[in-house]
């Protein structure tokens, strides 16, 4: 799904908590978040790979919702 799609469908339904990869992060902060109202959005995190800073500021000032990284078993594993 592109970035703006989802950023439709975070506007359009009453969802409350997401979790997505950096990489749409990436593209969504990318997108004029000004545009997009998410009015029951509450939590939102990522998962998969370590999250640029300067994306989680952009999306915090953007959004007013702090963008939390989470870590799994996956990430918790060492070679």
């Amino acid at each position: 799904m592109k970035a703006k799609e989802t950023l439709e469908t975070l506007q359009t339904y009453p969802i409350t908590h997401i979790i997505f990869l950096p990489g749409l992060y990436i593209r969504a902060v990318r997108e004029d978040l000004r545009n997009f109202q998410f009015p029951k959005l509450r939590i939102c995190k990522t998962t998969g790979e370590p999250m640029d800073k300067e994306v989680m500021r952009k999306w915090k000032e953007s959004t007013g919702i702090d963008l939390r990284e989470s870590y799994g078993q996956t990430e918790m594993v060492s070679a």
